[in-house]
């Protein structure tokens, strides 16, 4: 498969290149690579006569939303070669919901495209409506009826306008393109991801000692069409809550703008991005963010997303013109993990299920589920997908992008610079892609109790602790279990890239997920 995926990609070479024809020397020097094309849709609730929605993100808002600030948005690039078609999806939301995925895979089953080559994130608004079950919205949100019905609605247009604007995508994709790749960073004195564990307990931030600042890194894939960008792909790591409030690096407050619809610093940058270079599309990718909310010393001004989404947009810009070329996607892979999880107590359950709070209202989903399937889950199933770029030359070495669903900690992009992997080549970890499971912390990470681990101490429950936080949201039974996550997922990844299994499921199979 590898080599004759090759072999595809330098036939596809030689024909994109005669296809230049009269282009500019300059632009056939690195003959095309692939060919490109791009769509994207509004989706805003109320932009589609959909009434007044809860927004996602935070259980303690008490109204639907009031205000519309930047629009939300669906983005697809689809990057075509002679024997497969490569799409990746972004959306304003705060999550992929596993079913959503499943919806919008069949929604575009006349494109007979395997799960592999299908790329959905989340850019992880707060701002934006809530989508799907994941996390569960009747645990962590309490939605009257209407809403959760509201919701659906929403949903099920949500990836009808998600399928529909791929396909668009798909059928524009005539435009003969090279891509190239590179890494930048923030100036010091512009970086805003700060490490909400390290903050009051450093020891907590195990891999990039006390600094708390986490993960800086900028990767960017520029797409380059012969008259100029088409396309940038560009990541960072923090949660996308900038509009909502501030404090965040420490304790969350509420700001103005808590009930405003709004894309946040992802859509900031992606503006401006797009301002100054009419005509491409700019996507925004979702790094490793479970544990990094932004730093409010770089909000300012009645658009606080404005500064910090600019200081990104404009790091890119300076990083275009020293990007590396790369090759084409010569192969993709995907499939799931299944990540042990811990203990559970179902007296403990049984006995809290009447509290009309979100531990009373998961207890009340644990007994149901219990009684109805005759146990609860032994694992949570992690979907994982590798896209593998080409070298562009002999000399050159790959670039792995590696897409894992839920919400991985700041650990896990971390432990592939530093070799985990053991693989040659670059790699560029995307979260929050094709299904929200839960997040998802390492062994040495998992150990502190806390939101992200998904746990606290309890005596009155009989192992000592209680499922909580995230992994209550998430409707999970107990925590990941410690010492047993890092073998669940690094031999799962490093199959991916070493095999490069094209697994084709069916659009009516799900990938993986908890809802």
């Amino acid at each position: 498969m590898k080599r004759f995926r090759f072999r595809a990609a330098l036939a596809l070479t030689s024909f994109l290149a005669a296809s230049l024809g009269g282009a500019c020397a300059a632009a056939a020097a690195v003959p095309a690579t692939m060919l490109a094309g791009t769509a994207k849709a509004d989706i805003t609730p109320p932009n589609h006569g959909f009434p007044t929605m809860y927004l996602g993100g935070f259980n303690f808002r008490t109204l639907p939303a009031t205000s519309v600030g930047r629009p939300l948005s669906v983005r697809a690039l689809a990057l075509r070669s002679t024997t497969a078609t490569f799409v990746f999806v972004s959306l304003d939301v705060l999550t992929i919901p596993g079913s959503f995925h499943d919806a919008v895979i069949a929604g575009i089953a006349s494109l007979h495209l395997p799960a592999s080559d299908v790329l959905l994130q989340a850019t992880h608004t707060h701002s934006g409506p809530v989508v799907g079950q994941q996390p569960n919205p009747f645990i962590m949100y309490d939605l009257s009826t209407p809403q959760q019905a509201l919701s659906g609605r929403y949903t099920d247009w949500l990836a009808g306008t998600t399928a529909a604007t791929i396909k668009k995508a798909v059928a524009a994709a005539l435009q003969p393109v090279t891509l190239a790749y590179g890494v930048t960073h923030l100036p010091a004195s512009e970086e805003f991801a700060v490490n909400r564990r390290a903050v009051g307990a450093p020891e907590r931030f195990v891999d990039a000692g006390t600094s708390g600042s986490g993960l800086t890194d900028i990767p960017v894939l520029a797409v380059q069409g012969h008259a100029g960008l088409a396309a940038v792909l560009f990541g960072y790591a923090a949660h996308a809550l900038i509009v909502a409030g501030t404090g965040a690096a420490a304790r969350f407050e509420p700001g103005p703008l808590f009930y405003q619809y709004d894309s946040d610093f992802p859509g900031a940058a992606e503006a401006v991005l797009e301002s100054d270079y009419p005509g491409a599309t700019a996507f925004y990718v979702t790094g490793a963010s479970g544990d990094l909310n932004p730093n409010p010393n770089v909000m300012e001004g009645a658009d606080p997303a404005l500064l910090p989404g600019t200081h990104i947009a404009r790091a890119v810009e300076a990083a275009l013109p020293s990007l590396k070329p790369i090759g084409p996607i010569v192969a993709a892979a995907a499939d799931s993990a299944s990540v042990p999880l811990d203990s559970y107590d179902l007296a403990y359950f049984k006995a809290i299920e009447g509290q009309n709070n979100p531990w009373g209202r998961q207890a009340k989903v644990m007994v149901a589920d219990y009684e109805k399937n005759g146990g609860l889950p032994s694992a949570a199933p992690l979907a994982l997908s590798v896209w593998h770029f080409a070298p562009a030359g002999t000399a050159g070495t790959p670039l792995y992008v590696i897409a894992m669903a839920g919400e991985p900690l700041v650990h896990w992009s971390l432990a592939f610079k530093r070799g985990a992997l053991g693989i040659p080549g670059k790699t560029w970890l995307a979260g929050y892609v094709n299904d929200a499971c839960c997040y998802v912390p390492s062994d040495s990470t998992v150990i502190y109790p806390g939101y992200e681990s998904g746990w606290r101490q309890e005596s009155g429950s009989e192992p000592g602790w209680i499922v909580s936080g995230s992994m209550l949201y998430y409707a999970w039974n107990s925590r990941l279990k410690p010492g047993s996550i890092d073998e669940a997922i690094l031999p799962a990844i490093r199959s991916l890239v070493v095999n490069e299994v094209r697994l084709r499921r069916p659009a009516n199979v799900r990938f993986g997920g908890h809802d």
